[in-house]
């Protein structure tokens, strides 16, 4: 059996390492795992404008100012 996926992160060699668990994963569970790139890994942008627009809304839809949380190496140690 077989599961697709993609990963993106704004450095490749965690998405390989990201890669490499989740397919050591997938072989425990009896799946093999296949990966689809759609694009390339990207730096954080602190003054995305994305970011400025997703706020904006969300205040007018919300009434109240979203919470901002930046992950970064999101990667499990022991791979």
């Amino acid at each position: 059996m077989s599961a697709v996926g993609s990963v993106r992160s704004s450095n490749p060699e965690d998405e390989q390492k990201i890669i490499k668990a989740q397919k050591k994963l997938g072989k425990e569970c009896g799946l093999e795992i296949i990966y689809v790139k759609f694009a390339d890994a990207w730096k954080y942008d602190s003054g995305s404008k994305l970011t400025a627009l997703t706020k904006k809304v969300y205040k007018e839809q919300n009434g109240e100012e979203i919470k901002e949380i930046a992950v970064e190496n999101a990667v499990p140690e022991r791979i």
